[in-house]
Protein backbone atom coordinates (compact mmCIF):
# COMPACT_ATOMS: atom_id res chain seq x y z
CA UNK A 1 0.00 0.00 0.00
CA UNK A 2 1.55 3.44 -1.36
CA UNK A 3 -0.09 5.65 1.58
CA UNK A 4 0.81 2.81 4.17
CA UNK A 5 5.01 2.63 2.90
CA UNK A 6 5.14 6.18 2.65
CA UNK A 7 3.50 7.25 5.85
CA UNK A 8 6.09 4.98 7.74
CA UNK A 9 8.91 6.73 5.67
CA UNK A 10 7.77 10.03 6.37
CA UNK A 11 6.15 9.84 10.09
CA UNK A 12 7.08 9.55 13.37
CA UNK A 13 3.96 7.74 14.76
CA UNK A 14 5.52 4.40 15.68
CA UNK A 15 2.06 3.35 16.86
CA UNK A 16 0.91 3.11 13.29
CA UNK A 17 3.77 1.48 11.72
CA UNK A 18 1.64 -2.18 10.64
CA UNK A 19 0.25 -5.11 11.98
CA UNK A 20 2.74 -6.04 14.68
CA UNK A 21 4.49 -2.47 15.76
CA UNK A 22 3.17 -3.47 19.23
CA UNK A 23 3.18 -7.01 20.69
CA UNK A 24 3.07 -9.36 24.10
CA UNK A 25 6.38 -11.84 24.14
CA UNK A 26 7.03 -14.12 26.86
CA UNK A 27 8.93 -12.92 30.16
CA UNK A 28 10.44 -16.49 30.08
CA UNK A 29 11.25 -19.10 27.87
CA UNK A 30 11.28 -17.62 24.85
CA UNK A 31 8.29 -18.85 22.02
CA UNK A 32 8.88 -22.05 22.92
CA UNK A 33 7.00 -21.40 26.32
CA UNK A 34 3.83 -20.78 24.27
CA UNK A 35 4.31 -24.48 22.78
CA UNK A 36 4.97 -25.96 26.10
CA UNK A 37 1.51 -24.11 26.91
CA UNK A 38 -0.81 -25.55 24.03
CA UNK A 39 0.52 -29.06 24.77
CA UNK A 40 0.20 -29.23 28.48
CA UNK A 41 -3.22 -30.56 28.07
CA UNK A 42 -1.82 -33.45 25.12
CA UNK A 43 -2.16 -37.17 26.40
CA UNK A 44 2.19 -38.62 26.30
CA UNK A 45 3.02 -36.83 23.20
CA UNK A 46 5.67 -38.81 21.45
CA UNK A 47 8.28 -36.00 20.69
CA UNK A 48 11.24 -36.38 17.93
CA UNK A 49 9.33 -38.83 15.76
CA UNK A 50 8.44 -38.85 12.58
CA UNK A 51 5.82 -40.50 10.51
CA UNK A 52 7.60 -41.81 7.25
CA UNK A 53 4.92 -43.58 6.38
CA UNK A 54 0.88 -43.76 5.94
CA UNK A 55 -0.66 -46.37 4.22
CA UNK A 56 -3.78 -44.51 3.78
CA UNK A 57 -5.49 -47.61 2.67
CA UNK A 58 -5.22 -49.82 5.84
CA UNK A 59 -5.63 -46.03 7.78
CA UNK A 60 -2.05 -47.26 9.70
CA UNK A 61 0.97 -44.83 9.26
CA UNK A 62 4.68 -45.77 10.18
CA UNK A 63 7.30 -43.54 12.15
CA UNK A 64 11.09 -43.80 12.12
CA UNK A 65 11.56 -45.07 15.23
CA UNK A 66 9.85 -48.40 13.69
CA UNK A 67 6.15 -47.75 15.58
CA UNK A 68 3.11 -48.69 13.23
CA UNK A 69 -0.16 -47.63 14.39
CA UNK A 70 -4.08 -47.50 13.34
CA UNK A 71 -5.87 -43.97 12.92
CA UNK A 72 -9.36 -42.87 12.28
CA UNK A 73 -8.66 -39.64 11.17
CA UNK A 74 -5.07 -38.14 10.74
CA UNK A 75 -4.07 -34.55 11.27
CA UNK A 76 -0.78 -33.36 9.75
CA UNK A 77 1.38 -29.95 9.72
CA UNK A 78 4.07 -31.60 8.17
CA UNK A 79 4.99 -29.72 4.20
CA UNK A 80 2.36 -31.12 2.07
CA UNK A 81 4.93 -32.63 -0.64
CA UNK A 82 6.49 -34.34 2.48
CA UNK A 83 3.04 -35.91 3.34
CA UNK A 84 1.90 -36.72 -0.02
CA UNK A 85 5.55 -38.47 -0.55
CA UNK A 86 4.69 -40.53 2.82
CA UNK A 87 1.96 -41.90 1.36
CA UNK A 88 1.63 -45.50 0.14
CA UNK A 89 -1.25 -45.13 -2.36
CA UNK A 90 -1.17 -41.73 -3.62
CA UNK A 91 -1.89 -41.85 -7.49
CA UNK A 92 0.56 -40.15 -10.11
CA UNK A 93 -1.59 -36.92 -10.28
CA UNK A 94 -1.58 -36.15 -6.93
CA UNK A 95 2.14 -36.92 -6.52
CA UNK A 96 2.56 -34.53 -9.32
CA UNK A 97 0.48 -31.66 -7.91
CA UNK A 98 3.04 -31.65 -4.85
CA UNK A 99 5.68 -31.50 -6.70
CA UNK A 100 4.16 -28.40 -8.34
CA UNK A 101 3.90 -26.93 -5.15
CA UNK A 102 7.58 -24.13 -4.43
CA UNK A 103 8.93 -22.48 -1.37
CA UNK A 104 11.72 -20.36 -0.32
CA UNK A 105 14.51 -21.71 2.35
CA UNK A 106 15.78 -20.27 4.94
CA UNK A 107 18.87 -20.44 6.82
CA UNK A 108 18.81 -19.22 10.11
CA UNK A 109 21.73 -18.36 12.02
CA UNK A 110 21.75 -17.39 15.73
CA UNK A 111 24.74 -16.01 17.79
CA UNK A 112 25.51 -15.24 21.71
CA UNK A 113 27.67 -11.95 22.03
CA UNK A 114 29.28 -10.47 25.10
CA UNK A 115 27.83 -7.33 24.84
CA UNK A 116 24.30 -6.04 23.84
CA UNK A 117 23.77 -5.45 20.21
CA UNK A 118 21.11 -3.97 18.42
CA UNK A 119 20.71 -0.77 20.53
CA UNK A 120 17.54 -1.79 21.89
CA UNK A 121 16.13 -2.59 18.13
CA UNK A 122 13.71 -5.89 17.50
CA UNK A 123 14.36 -6.15 14.22
CA UNK A 124 15.10 -4.77 11.10
CA UNK A 125 14.91 -5.61 7.61
CA UNK A 126 18.00 -5.26 5.41
CA UNK A 127 17.00 -4.89 1.70
CA UNK A 128 20.74 -3.98 0.53
CA UNK A 129 21.48 -6.62 -1.85
CA UNK A 130 25.57 -6.23 -0.45
CA UNK A 131 24.46 -7.98 3.04
CA UNK A 132 23.75 -11.81 2.81
CA UNK A 133 20.85 -11.70 5.31
CA UNK A 134 17.46 -9.97 4.42
CA UNK A 135 16.23 -9.76 8.41
CA UNK A 136 18.03 -9.77 11.62
CA UNK A 137 16.62 -9.90 15.03
CA UNK A 138 17.73 -9.46 18.70
CA UNK A 139 15.81 -11.83 21.14
CA UNK A 140 17.46 -10.09 23.82
CA UNK A 141 15.55 -6.82 23.30
CA UNK A 142 12.36 -9.32 23.56
CA UNK A 143 13.16 -9.89 27.13
CA UNK A 144 16.25 -10.05 28.67
CA UNK A 145 15.68 -13.60 30.68
CA UNK A 146 16.51 -15.32 27.65
CA UNK A 147 20.34 -14.45 27.73
CA UNK A 148 22.58 -14.29 30.74
CA UNK A 149 23.65 -11.31 32.33
CA UNK A 150 25.83 -8.41 30.24
CA UNK A 151 25.20 -10.35 27.36
CA UNK A 152 23.06 -10.10 24.07
CA UNK A 153 21.70 -12.19 21.16
CA UNK A 154 21.20 -12.22 17.76
CA UNK A 155 19.11 -13.91 14.58
CA UNK A 156 20.05 -13.75 11.36
CA UNK A 157 17.46 -14.74 8.35
CA UNK A 158 19.15 -15.86 4.79
CA UNK A 159 16.66 -17.06 2.14
CA UNK A 160 17.60 -19.30 -0.18
CA UNK A 161 16.24 -21.49 -3.33
CA UNK A 162 16.20 -25.04 -1.85
CA UNK A 163 16.71 -26.01 -5.37
CA UNK A 164 20.57 -24.28 -5.51
CA UNK A 165 20.99 -24.96 -1.48
CA UNK A 166 23.65 -22.85 0.48
CA UNK A 167 26.86 -23.03 1.73
CA UNK A 168 26.40 -23.01 5.71
CA UNK A 169 30.03 -22.11 6.28
CA UNK A 170 30.28 -19.22 3.88
CA UNK A 171 26.91 -17.83 4.79
CA UNK A 172 27.79 -17.74 8.56
CA UNK A 173 31.15 -16.37 8.13
CA UNK A 174 29.52 -13.95 5.73
CA UNK A 175 27.16 -13.22 8.37
CA UNK A 176 29.55 -11.95 11.35
CA UNK A 177 31.40 -9.90 8.65
CA UNK A 178 28.08 -8.17 7.47
CA UNK A 179 27.33 -7.53 11.14
CA UNK A 180 30.65 -5.88 11.81
CA UNK A 181 30.42 -3.93 8.57
CA UNK A 182 26.81 -2.43 9.76
CA UNK A 183 28.68 -1.52 12.88
CA UNK A 184 26.05 -4.06 14.83
CA UNK A 185 28.46 -5.76 15.62
CA UNK A 186 31.90 -4.06 17.18
CA UNK A 187 35.25 -5.14 15.73
CA UNK A 188 36.38 -6.69 19.28
CA UNK A 189 32.86 -7.75 20.49
CA UNK A 190 33.17 -11.26 21.13
CA UNK A 191 31.16 -14.05 20.20
CA UNK A 192 30.07 -16.77 22.68
CA UNK A 193 28.33 -19.06 21.42
CA UNK A 194 26.79 -20.45 17.45
CA UNK A 195 23.88 -22.24 16.11
CA UNK A 196 23.07 -22.66 12.53
CA UNK A 197 19.38 -24.17 11.83
CA UNK A 198 18.56 -25.00 8.00
CA UNK A 199 15.18 -24.49 7.19
CA UNK A 200 13.95 -26.22 3.84
CA UNK A 201 10.35 -25.45 4.11
CA UNK A 202 9.83 -21.39 5.45
CA UNK A 203 7.87 -19.45 2.88
CA UNK A 204 5.45 -20.75 0.59
CA UNK A 205 5.67 -19.20 -3.00
CA UNK A 206 2.16 -18.79 -4.38
CA UNK A 207 3.00 -19.94 -8.13
CA UNK A 208 0.65 -20.35 -10.81
CA UNK A 209 -0.06 -23.71 -9.79
CA UNK A 210 -0.65 -23.83 -6.00
CA UNK A 211 -4.39 -23.41 -5.83
CA UNK A 212 -5.23 -26.37 -8.69
CA UNK A 213 -2.76 -28.23 -6.59
CA UNK A 214 -3.96 -28.10 -3.65
CA UNK A 215 -7.44 -28.85 -4.23
CA UNK A 216 -6.50 -32.18 -5.91
CA UNK A 217 -4.63 -32.30 -3.16
CA UNK A 218 -7.07 -31.98 -0.30
CA UNK A 219 -9.85 -33.88 -2.28
CA UNK A 220 -7.52 -36.89 -1.82
CA UNK A 221 -6.78 -36.33 1.64
CA UNK A 222 -10.55 -36.45 2.50
CA UNK A 223 -11.45 -39.54 1.21
CA UNK A 224 -8.82 -40.70 2.85
CA UNK A 225 -9.78 -39.27 6.76
CA UNK A 226 -6.33 -36.71 6.75
CA UNK A 227 -6.89 -33.29 7.25
CA UNK A 228 -3.66 -31.57 6.57
CA UNK A 229 -3.49 -27.96 8.61
CA UNK A 230 -1.41 -24.66 9.49
CA UNK A 231 1.21 -23.08 7.56
CA UNK A 232 2.99 -25.52 6.10
CA UNK A 233 -0.01 -28.41 6.06
CA UNK A 234 -2.52 -25.81 4.13
CA UNK A 235 0.72 -24.11 2.48
CA UNK A 236 -0.11 -21.12 3.02
CA UNK A 237 1.00 -17.97 4.58
CA UNK A 238 0.02 -17.70 8.23
CA UNK A 239 1.88 -15.61 10.84
CA UNK A 240 1.97 -15.90 15.15
CA UNK A 241 -1.61 -15.42 15.82
CA UNK A 242 -2.92 -17.42 12.80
Amino acid sequence: DLKLLLRGLLSNDERRLGYNSTFYYPAHGGTESLVRALSEDLRAPRLGESVVEIDENARTFATDKGREDKYDYLISTQPVPLLIESMKHAPSNIREAARALSQVSVLNINLGVRGNPGGGRHWIYVPEPEFIFHRVGFPSAFSENVVPAECGSIYLEISYDPAHGIDQEYALNKSIADLRTMGILHKDQTILAEKTIDIPYAYVIFNKARQASLRAIKEYLAQNGIFSIGRFGAWEYTSMED
